[in-house]
């Protein structure tokens, strides 16, 4: 059973005015001890593309791997209003909002936990992709419940805010990256330099692009989730990877 639910909460802009937000959340819970929080891309809904989110959430909740939350934050509404940053949401940094919307779900499912996986002392993993996976480098480390992290088509979207977090992690982190993704890949590379404290594992998926376009690369998309959260050691790998969507 999935629920969903809204965070209303209050951000400082460019302009010293304080603007009022909302994140959205679906919630799957599971009586796992376990919480894995993810984080979409830019532009993407909680269910995210095609509703990926929203499939694998209804799967890991059903096999019991852990309780599921997926959320996103405001969708920005200007691009280069502001001098180094790229977006903005009613004047207010729109990289900061992202990283506040993902700190403030995980300040929920924590205060929440018992509710959502059964204890009130969850392990917790993070998931994000492109921006969201940015998100998650730069708030884990902030948080000891937090484990282990999975970055898919890591960008360094929010900058610095990332690298300095990613810096301080102590947990595990696993990078997935399209061979066809030139930036992801770059990133990745310099994520190993930049997370001396972590353990660091790589995987590099043949014929993908930044998106995991098409049925084969849904399923690689799940596994990821899998192989970082639930110890399936086979991956890069489809087999029994969940197909999220029917893609050419």
């Amino acid at each position: 059973m999935k629920q969903d639910k809204d965070l209303t909460r209050v951000a400082n802009g460019y302009l010293r005015q304080q603007i009022e937000y909302s994140i959205p959340m679906s919630i799957y819970p599971a009586k796992s001890g376990v919480i894995i929080i993810n984080a979409p891309g830019a532009g993407e809904s909680k269910s995210g593309r095609k509703n990926r989110y929203e499939t694998l959430g209804q799967y890991i909740q059903k096999e019991q791997i852990a309780a599921f939350i997926t959320h996103n934050p405001p969708k920005p509404d200007a691009e280069g209003k502001f001098v180094g940053e790229p977006y903005s949401y009613k004047d207010t940094s729109w990289n900061l909002l992202v990283i506040e919307s993902l700190a403030n779900v995980i300040e929920y499912a924590l205060e929440h936990a018992e509710e959502i996986c059964g204890t009130s002392t969850p392990v917790v993993y993070l998931s994000g992709f492109s921006a969201g996976a940015s998100a998650c480098g730069a708030v884990a480390f902030h948080y000891p419940q937090v484990k282990s992290i999975l970055l898919l088509s890591a960008y360094d979207s929010v900058g610095e805010y990332f690298y300095s977090g990613i810096s301080q992690f102590k947990g595990d982190i696993y990078a997935v990256y399209g061979s066809d993704d030139l930036v992801a890949k770059m990133v990745a590379t310099m994520l190993e330099i930049s997370a001396p404290r972590a353990e660091f594992h790589l995987a590099e998926i043949p014929d993908c692009d930044h998106g995991f376009h098409g049925s084969k690369n849904s399923r690689f998309f799940s596994k990821a989730f899998f192989w970082a959260f639930n110890h399936d050691e086979n991956f890069p790998s489809t087999d029994n990877g969940l197909l999220l969507y029917e893609e050419d």
